[in-house]
C-alpha cells in the first residue's frame, strides 16, 4: 500500500482524455505569459507584474511618461500604461536594449488595450545593430482606421485592414511581428485570429554602426481629437521562428 493512502483504498490506473502536445502547453497551464502563439523559442517575456518597470521611458508633450498601472491587465494585476493628453505631436513610449541574438527569425508580441481617437496610433520599432549597419522594422497600428502598416525600404505600406478592437475594458488584442535577421525581410504579422504573409517586404537598412544589439520600442502617438490611453501587457520576444 502506498504511503498516505487509507487501508481501504486501492491503487488503480487512471486515464486522461488527452495528453500534452509539448512543453509549451504545460507552461501555459502553469501560468506562462505565452498563451497565444507557441511558435519560436521565448528569450524574453515581461508581464509587467514587478514593482519596477524594467524599460526606459520617454515622452514628448502632450505625452506623459509611461507608468505601471492596476487599471487593466490581460493577466496578473497590472500592465504598462502609455498616455497622451489632447494635442497632436505627443508621444509616450517604452524602450529596451537586448543582446544581439544569433541569426534567424525573431518575433515580438504584445497585447494591446486602449482608447484611440482621430489620427492617434500605436507604433513598434525593432532595430538590429549587427556591427555594420542598422536594420529597421517599424509597425503602426491605427485603431481608428482599423489598419496596420509597416515601414519597408520604400516607405509605409498598409498590410492589414479591418483590425478591430472590442470595446470591453479588459479586452486585449495580441499583435505579433516576425522578421528575418539574416535576409533583412519581414516574415509575418499575426493579429488575433488573423495571420498575414508580409515576406515580400524588406527592412530599411541604413547607418553605419559598430554596435551589436537589438533595440525594441513601443509607443503611442497622440492626436488633437482627445486624450489617448493604451495599456500593454505580456510583451514577448522569440527567436528561431519558423
Amino acid at each position: 500500500m502506498t504511503k498516505d493512502l487509507p487501508d481501504n483504498t486501492k491503487e488503480v490506473t487512471l486515464r486522461t482524455t488527452a495528453g500534452f502536445t509539448g512543453i509549451e502547453e504545460l507552461a501555459r497551464r502553469l501560468g506562462s505569459v505565452v498563451p497565444f502563439d507557441s511558435r519560436g523559442k521565448v528569450i524574453y517575456a515581461d508581464g509587467f507584474e514587478d514593482a519596477l518597470l524594467k524599460w526606459s521611458r520617454d515622452a514628448a508633450a502632450p505625452g506623459v511618461n509611461p507608468v505601471l498601472s492596476h487599471t487593466y491587465a490581460f493577466e496578473g494585476h497590472q500592465s504598462v500604461k502609455l498616455a497622451c493628453a489632447i494635442g497632436a505631436g505627443g508621444t509616450s513610449s517604452i524602450g529596451r536594449e537586448f543582446s544581439l541574438v544569433s541569426s534567424g527569425k525573431l518575433g515580438v508580441e504584445v497585447w494591446v488595450q486602449g482608447t484611440f481617437v482621430g489620427l492617434s496610433y500605436l507604433f513598434c520599432g525593432i532595430l538590429f545593430y549587427d556591427g555594420t549597419n542598422v536594420s529597421e522594422a517599424y509597425l503602426y497600428y491605427d485603431a481608428p482606421l482599423q489598419s496596420i502598416s509597416i515601414q519597408d525600404n520604400t516607405g509605409i505600406v498598409t498590410v492589414a485592414t479591418g483590425v478591430t478592437m472590442a470595446s470591453g475594458s479588459f479586452y486585449f488584442l495580441p499583435i505579433k511581428l516576425v522578421v528575418d535577421i539574416d535576409t533583412d525581410k519581414f516574415v509575418r504579422l499575426v493579429v488575433g485570429s488573423e495571420e498575414y504573409d508580409i515576406s515580400v517586404y524588406a527592412l530599411n537598412v541604413s547607418g553605419a554602426t559598430t554596435d551589436k544589439k537589438i533595440y525594441i520600442v513601443y509607443g503611442l502617438a497622440s492626436d488633437v481629437g482627445g486624450p489617448v490611453v493604451v495599456y500593454l501587457d505580456n510583451l514577448i520576444i522569440t527567436r528561431d521562428e519558423p
